[in-house]
């Protein structure tokens, strides 16, 4: 050891590695090949080689449930369940900073440090810089559905392209899933056959209550 710089020199030949810091097991990052189901994962690849798409957000992580073939199938935690490539390389663990939506920013200028900017609502702008705008006082937005400044459908509207190629690799959506957690119950109210789920079927609006249990109408 040198006395000078209290380290350790060594002789390097060609094609030598050289490193600095502390070493990381290749198993914090390996494809689902190698890792056990039910493993916790994060910033997963869908395209080989182009980097982290899935789960990178602040306390996100995902699930390793099934291999089969050239394809694993993951739990996405949003709730979406999914198939990628096995040679798809993936973050073992779960992403930092979990309580990020509890802190409280406290004052206006937090959040401009961050990027964010104020909103402005369209019924307030002037007719030319928003379709929302015009009439005289507090009008309505005088149209049938809101739009974005641009007049294109918003707040609803599906942006999923049609035919997607993904669509075959989505074994579950999203929306099926909130249907599984609501189960819902068709009833005939007022001759007409209504499904909803199983939580409104005291607050139907109308003459009948609808229970449940049976699916039927009743005084």
């Amino acid at each position: 050891i040198s006395p000078s710089t209290s380290r350790k020199p060594y002789a390097l030949e060609e094609a030598c590695i050289v490193w600095e810091g502390v070493l990381i097991d290749k198993k914090e990052e390996s494809t689902s090949t190698d890792m056990p189901l039910g493993t916790a994962i994060h910033n997963i690849e869908i395209t080989l080689g182009k980097g982290g798409q899935l789960a990178r957000a602040a306390g996100a992580v995902a699930k390793l449930i099934a291999k089969e073939g050239k394809s694993a199938t993951l739990k996405l935690p949003f709730g979406e369940v999914r198939l990628i490539s096995k040679n798809c390389p993936a973050t073992v663990g779960q992403v930092g900073n979990v309580r990020v939506n509890q802190k409280s920013l406290g004052r206006a200028g937090s959040k401009r440090w961050l990027g964010k900017r104020p909103v402005v609502r369209g019924v307030v702008m002037n007719p030319v810089d928003h379709p929302h705008r015009g009439g005289e006082g507090r009008a309505p937005i005088g149209r049938k559905k809101p739009t974005t400044p641009w007049g294109y459908p918003a707040l609803g509207k599906r942006s999923r392209k049609r035919n997607k190629y993904s669509d075959n690799l989505i074994l579950r959506r999203r929306s099926k899933l909130l249907k599984e957690h609501y189960p819902t119950q068709s009833a005939f109210v007022e001759g007409r056959k209504i499904t909803m789920p199983f939580w409104l079927r005291n607050s139907v609006s109308t003459n009948h209550s609808l229970d449940g249990r049976s699916g039927s109408a009743f005084q």
